[in-house]
């Protein structure tokens, strides 16, 4: 869930998340001189890449002797990697945004999942004998997703606002994923933005409305690796390696689907049957750029957000 703190809360925040870990930059790749990082992840496939470099020795072959930390969401692994306990981190881009916007110095390192419209992993739902038809039908109405103020609620907006409906009469709550299909069923929501596994598991107790995170972008990057931009500029060739495997990892999540599954339930305890979502394969701003533009149409955030401003070159 996407908390909106003041700079002061992320800064608290990160001071309880514990002591620093020190990361030599520049060591020489050694089997005998592992340089040690503690990564920051949520349990999802979003957030795979990390699990499929590890199980597939990648970060090892590049130096890195990676502890991974699966954590309740963005915001922890956020607080975490601020506060120096761990050294980087993933969370979805416009929570980043929103902290980068309230002054935390934070720098995008390697791109994480995408949203692409070909396997549109997230869709707006409703009840199978919902009278709701279109953008328009849902004015004056309540919809949920699993967070508030993140792609869920952006989704759901983008598609209402883009196809003749009045997002400042439909009211956004949060619904976990286990009550989602059971909210819609008894009309505590009439629409829900859903996401895999759950929308394949909720079967023809759901009817797709619309693909409605295509009218944010038909395809965008939905979450993002991240440091401090101080660490970035203390250890860059060790960034570089890092992001390099993780890229490695999400090619091999997406070159094996079949395989996928295993692993990531291995690392997190998270089924699925297939693995469906696309990773990127090199950090380029002008996928994050949509959502940002986006998130600030709908107040989301509190200001426009350049990509490239947080997005890091590479140098």
């Amino acid at each position: 869930m996407q908390q909106h703190l003041s700079r002061a809360s992320w800064l608290a925040a990160a001071a309880s998340a514990a002591t620093s870990l020190a990361v030599a930059s520049g060591t020489p790749v050694r089997a005998q001189s592992m340089i040690p990082l503690k990564i920051g992840t949520g349990g999802v496939e979003a957030n795979a890449q990390i699990f499929y470099a590890q199980e597939q020795g990648y970060f090892r072959k590049a130096g890195l002797d990676v502890d991974i930390v699966v954590t309740r969401g963005g915001t922890t692994t956020m607080a975490a990697v601020i506060g120096g306990d761990m050294q980087a981190g993933i969370a979805n881009v416009v929570s980043l945004a929103v902290a980068r916007l309230k002054g935390v110095p934070l720098e995008i390192i390697a791109p994480g999942a995408y949203y692409d419209t070909k396997s549109a992993p997230s869709t707006c739902v409703v009840a199978p004998d919902s009278p709701i038809k279109d953008a328009k039908d849902l004015n004056g109405k309540v919809v949920g997703g699993i967070s508030m103020g993140g792609l869920d609620q952006l989704g759901l907006w983008a598609y209402i606002d883009r196809h003749g409906g009045d997002v400042s009469t439909v009211k956004f709550i949060e619904v976990p994923d286990a009550t989602m299909v059971e909210a819609l069923a008894q009309g505590r929501i009439a629409a829900a933005s859903m996401g895999e596994p759950h929308l394949s598991a909720a079967g023809n107790k759901v009817r797709l409305l619309a693909k409605c995170w295509d009218d944010i972008a038909p395809v965008f990057m939905q979450t993002a690796w991240f440091t401090t931009e101080d660490w970035l500029a203390k250890n860059k060739d060790v960034a570089k390696r890092f992001g390099d495997a993780v890229i490695a990892g999400g090619r091999w999540g997406m070159a094996n689907p079949d395989l996928a599954p295993a692993v990531l339930e291995k690392y997190s305890k998270f089924r699925m049957t297939r693995g469906m979502i696309r990773f990127g394969e090199k950090l380029d701003p002008a996928v994050i750029q949509p959502v940002f533009d986006s998130s600030y149409k709908f107040k989301l955030i509190s200001g426009p957000l350049k990509a490239t401003d947080m997005t890091w070159n590479g140098k």
